[in-house]
């Protein structure tokens, strides 16, 4: 006698993953939700297209608001898009602190600013509420150094809390980078940053290499599109040599020579080097640990920063009165941007500025293929008013 076994395959308990149907035009319903998603594709919030009816609306703000603060098991956030404003991010901060099992928070293209910023890390991040938080997303919020002076200081001491922040496509620079660079020094559980496209340049660079030589925990960093050239590749290759967690670096589009991205990349695959760590109260300085280094090392953190400070400002100036005599205070653009990490279809001299990226040629910029003709041209040539070079 045959017997046929029949096999009844009763159904996993999945995710559920909830959006905007959860809104039925006075509350959300979040009861039943482990993910929320209220954003919507960068091409359907560039104004090019049909409106997405996924975002969430200014005038819902409060009920989602009201929604969070009873959602116990909401896992993962998404608000990409939706044009919340630092007065958006003001009145959600609370309930998304409130959110005790949140550990994925989205709020790409959201406009927070510096203000947003500052708010959401003093509300969320720094007094570790929700404790559960491990992956945070920024990119393309308009956040200068003054922005990322807040979230350096939230990331500070946070053993157990965020592994995975990005940062992409914002505005900052040289300042923004020693502040990020201190706060590697502490950031116990950070196992990702992502500052591409931002404008850290050497100097940002160099802070970000002092961080590194005191991190164990770092394993993923992209610094992709930052204006960074030799003199700050030299520095995170040093930091790198004391580093020992680090696993992937991106350095490309920076201008980097090919010497230094080898030095970067031995630094990357050698065995850590067993230093004494400095007390945390001593003065900044590199100290000289070998002969190829003596250029930078020797030169203590901060007068070198000066320098060059005051260097880019007398080249600012003359930039400028160049401008001036020329009649040539007049932004180009705006120039079509199609590629799958662009944050619109198009990018004006004002998002440029905005994304710190002045001081890079187009053919940096645009990744895959800069629009024909501007690939040799500096964006601040092209966008002087924008970059700060007329009166």
């Amino acid at each position: 006698m045959c017997w046929r076994i029949l096999l009844v395959f009763l159904p996993l308990a999945s995710a559920a993953a909830c959006n905007h149907s959860t809104f039925n035009g006075t509350h959300f319903d979040l009861q039943d939700c482990t993910e929320l998603d209220l954003s919507c594709p960068a091409d359907e919030i560039s104004g090019r297209s049909k409106a997405c009816t996924n975002l969430l609306r200014p005038g819902e703000i409060s009920a989602l608001s009201l929604a969070l603060a009873d959602a116990p098991a909401l896992d993962a956030l998404s608000l990409r898009g939706s044009p919340l404003g630092a007065t958006g991010i003001a009145a959600l901060a609370p309930s998304i602190a409130a959110c005790a099992a949140l550990r994925s928070l989205d709020l790409g293209s959201t406009r927070i600013g510096d203000t947003g910023a500052r708010t959401l890390m003093q509300a969320v991040v720094q007094p570790r509420a929700p404790a559960s938080l491990r992956r945070l997303v920024l990119q393309h919020n308009l956040i200068s150094d003054d922005g990322v002076r807040a979230v350096a200081t939230a990331l500070k001491g946070t053993d157990g809390g965020l592994t995975e922040l990005d940062l992409s496509w914002n505005a900052i620079g040289s300042r923004g980078g020693r502040y990020l660079g201190d706060a590697l020094k502490e950031a116990g559980s950070l196992t990702t940053l992502s500052l591409s496209w931002n404008g850290l340049m050497d100097r940002g660079a160099r802070a970000i290499g002092e961080g590194l030589a005191a991190n164990s925990a770092l394993a993923t960093l992209d610094l992709q599109h930052n204006a960074i050239k030799d003199e700050g590749a030299t520095a995170i290759a040093k930091g790198l040599r004391t580093n020992g967690a680090m696993k992937t670096l991106l350095l490309d589009h920076n201008g980097v020579s090919k010497l230094r991205l080898a030095d970067v990349a031995t630094a990357l695959t050698q065995p850590a080097e067993v230093v004494e760590r400095a007390p945390a109260d001593a003065p900044r300085h590199v100290a000289r640990s070998d002969d190829e280094d003596e250029e930078i090392e020797e030169i203590s953190f901060d007068d070198d920063a000066a320098a060059e400070a005051e260097a880019a400002d007398e080249a600012e100036a003359e930039a400028r009165e160049r401008a001036t005599a020329a009649g040539a205070c007049v932004d180009h653009g705006p120039w079509p941007c199609d590629e799958a990490n662009c944050p619109s279809p198009s990018l004006s001299c004002a998002d440029l500025a905005q994304l710190g990226v002045c001081a890079h040629k187009f053919g940096e910029v645009w990744e895959q293929g800069a629009p024909p003709g501007t690939e040799d041209l500096i964006v601040r040539d092209e966008c002087p008013r924008a970059c700060g070079r007329c009166p």
